[in-house]
């Protein structure tokens, strides 16, 4: 399984769970790598080669990002995303409400998964 995280992942927010999510894969004898990928246009051009290694087709996947699931499908079997806008809160408590966890985000796997 791939978990495949958008640009955000650096900001300081979303930090927190990442580790969490990566643990509670490890324990449930999942393999899984986090693939951050800030830029489609930029990963398109890529050759298909460097694409399917960073993506392999045989791999499952879902993306996590806090902001709209346009484009996704391409990628990825299931999303953890935000297609409206307008909340306003702390970050984190805006995490939590839209399903930004490492609990969620682990049953999303899991589902995809057919766990």
């Amino acid at each position: 399984l791939d978990v495949h995280f958008e640009a955000w992942l650096g900001e300081s927010d979303a930090d927190p769970f990442i580790p969490a999510m990566v643990e509670d894969f490890k324990a449930k004898g999942i393999a899984a790598r986090v693939v951050s990928m800030p830029c489609m246009e930029l990963f398109e051009e890529q050759d298909e080669a460097y694409r399917k290694s960073v993506l392999p087709c045989s791999v499952k996947a879902v993306a996590v990002e806090a902001g709209t699931s346009f484009g996704w499908a391409k990628y990825a079997d299931d999303c953890v995303c935000i297609d409206h806008f307008g909340a306003s809160a702390p970050a984190g408590t805006l995490f939590k409400e839209f399903g930004f966890t490492a609990e969620n985000i682990v049953a999303k796997a899991l589902k995809v998964l057919g766990k």
